[in-house]
This record gives C-alpha cells, sequence and structure tokens, in this order.
C-alpha cells in the first residue's frame, strides 16, 4: 500500500541531516510500517515492534558481543546511537 500524499516519505534528503546507517534503515522501516498499517503516527509499543523486527534485543545479563543491537541496558552497541 502507498503512502497518501499528504504524509511524505523519508528519501534520506532533508537540509542539513546527516543520519547513521542505523538511523536510516530504523527509518525507513518505520516507513515501511506506515505504509503495511496505514497509520500516521506509530505508538511506541509499535516502535518497540519495530526495533524488535529489525533485530535489537534486550539484554538481561552478562555483556553483549560487541556489535550486537541491544535495548534496555541505557546504551545501544551498534545500533541506534
Amino acid at each position: 500500500m502507498a503512502f497518501p500524499s499528504r504524509w511524505g516519505k523519508f528519501c534520506g534528503v532533508h537540509v542539513g541531516s546527516d543520519y547513521s546507517p542505523e538511523q536510516e534503515e530504523f527509518i525507513k522501516a518505520v516507513d515501511s510500517w506506515k505504509a503495511r498499517t496505514v497509520i500516521m503516527f506509530p505508538a511506541l509499543t509499535d516502535l518497540l515492534h519495530i526495533l524488535k523486527e529489525l533485530g535489537y534485543r534486550k539484554v538481561t545479563d552478562g555483556e553483549p558481543e560487541m556489535g550486537s543491537k541491544v535495548l534496555g541496558t541505557g546504551e545501544v552497541r551498534g545500533g541506534l546511537e
């Protein structure tokens, strides 16, 4: 399903933007989710679902492997920074 024209879509060309590859991946994943669900503003639970789809996970004990995508430790390594 396509976006209604009034919603716009992330194109990576925003004045003054300097997105990291992880940020671009997340923005594109949110855009894809919005297109699938036809919901313009995702709730926080929706954002968590999107992050999990991208492979981010919460680490409960021990140190995460370097380069892994981690949620819930107050720090993200190799992920959204």
